[in-house]
């Protein structure tokens, strides 16, 4: 009832004969409970999204940090160096030809950096397969079932793991994840140990094969000729 209302009937009928107006019913405790757990549930939502767009936001700002870097760095070398190079070639996307590392690089980085981060170049690759996987090999079959087979395990053991790392690399400056590099190496080491230890297994020849050709792929591919997100142009010479 309004307050013309209360006034009008009172007239009508007498002071103080309004009936009190009634109150609103309050919601119960349950549902007032209810409801502002359901608002606090959509206010964790809303700031779980606000988080995931922060760490997005700051990825992309490390991404483009880096290549301010680069470009700076290159622009640099620009302005110090001697003769005329390309916008292209300062900014990172190289028109020129990559540099081949020399074989105590290669193998000073192969027996000290055992981790798969960063990348490496073809040469790189192939300096250790050259005087690393090469000799490893011949000596195994030079040694055949003699007592010294537990030796040779023993180093392949060793180098196992700088060589997942070695491929990782490979897989990082061809623009792929390192993990595949490295399951594509121990899906061929394995494969053809089992293949010799049960004596022709043409399944796991197959699969050994398989896995090798994809490596020999990956290792004679060129390079990515910008920076990736796994790091810069790897042995660049500008």
């Amino acid at each position: 009832m309004t307050v013309a209302e209360r006034m009008v009937y009172e007239r009508l009928h007498g002071r103080g004969s309004a009936p009190q107006p009634t109150p609103p019913e309050l919601d119960s405790f349950e549902e007032h409970r209810e409801r502002v757990e359901t608002q606090l549930q959509d206010l964790e939502q809303q700031q779980a999204e606000i988080d995931a767009r922060r760490m997005r936001v700051e990825a992309e700002r490390r991404q483009i940090d880096g290549l301010r870097h680069d470009v700076a760095e290159a622009e640099h070398e620009y302005q110090t160096g001697n003769g005329t190079r390309s916008t292209a070639t300062r900014l990172g996307v190289v028109s020129g030809v990559q540099k081949c590392v020399t074989p105590w690089f290669a193998l000073k980085r192969f027996f000290t950096d055992w981790m798969p981060e960063g990348r490496s170049s073809r040469s790189e690759v192939w300096w250790v397969i050259l005087f690393v996987q090469f000799p490893m090999l011949i000596l195994e079959r030079a040694v055949g079932d003699s007592d010294l087979m537990i030796l040779v395990g023993i180093i392949e053991l060793i180098l196992l793991w700088p060589m997942l790392c070695l491929e990782g690399r490979r897989f990082h400056d061809i623009g792929h994840r390192a993990c595949w590099g490295m399951l594509l190496t121990l899906l061929r080491i394995g494969a053809w140990a089992i293949n010799g230890v049960y004596g022709g297994t043409s399944d796991w020849a197959l699969l050994g094969g398989i896995a090798g050709f994809i490596l020999l792929l990956a290792n004679v591919a060129q390079s990515q000729l910008a920076r990736n997100r796994y790091g810069a142009v790897p042995n660049l010479s500008l």
